[in-house]
């Protein structure tokens, strides 16, 4: 949802906020078993785990009776709010130079739902695993300038500020040149940095 409108002339505003939300579940249905009850069948001589031939309607009623379908719900949530300024600033000789600034903020949530057989380690066949959550926030400035010094030449420069509630902050400038020196062909060139923090899943997740 965003709302925009005119400062002045060649000025712009903008506001937006959004919500994503996705969830997976996944289910494994076949080849699985609870530990406790089989090894109890075992125990007792009711079960032989090498026999092939499960005519015998005690031994389809074990395996029945013992069959398991693990299961796993990866859930993710976000919220984004965003505001922004866009306008010219000043005139060149290749046209007006344009600025734009802008602030964001990001709340991210993350959650891990494993089974509680499957966590426990009753389930034969699945890896161990613990459910887990987590959530930042992440608050960003950003700004950029682009000088259009002559019909053909253009400098773009920019800059990003961004603070994570649980991993530090970082900026990170950009240039970048564009060149047209005759009608059919244009040069393009960039160089800046960036930083990718670690995602929640990687963060959080207990780990099989």
């Amino acid at each position: 949802v965003g709302l925009k409108g005119e400062l002045a002339k060649d000025c712009e505003w903008n506001v937006s906020i959004g919500r994503s939300e996705s969830e997976k579940d996944s289910k494994s249905p076949d080849g699985f078993f609870l530990k406790a009850p089989v090894d109890a069948a075992i125990a007792s001589g009711a079960f032989n785990p090498f026999e092939t031939n499960l005519a015998d309607p005690q031994l389809q009623a074990i395996v029945v009776s013992t069959a398991y379908v693990p299961t796993v719900v990866n859930k993710t949530r976000m919220h984004t709010y965003d505001a922004s300024l866009t306008g010219e600033v000043f005139e060149l000789p290749g046209g007006n130079a344009g600025l734009a600034v802008g602030v964001s903020r990001f709340d991210q949530f993350y959650g891990l739902n494993i089974d509680h057989e499957s966590e426990t380690g009753n389930a034969f066949g699945v890896l161990s695993n613990k459910s887990s959550s987590g959530s930042r926030t992440v608050s960003a400035l950003y700004a950029e300038l682009l000088m259009p010094f002559t019909t053909s030449f253009e400098v773009q420069l920019a800059a990003r500020h961004d603070q994570y509630s649980d991993f530090g902050s970082t900026t990170n400038p950009k240039l970048g040149l564009k060149y047209k020196p005759v009608t059919g062909l244009m040069l393009r060139a960039n160089v800046g940095t960036g930083f990718k923090a670690p995602t929640l899943s990687q963060i959080h997740d207990a780990g099989s």
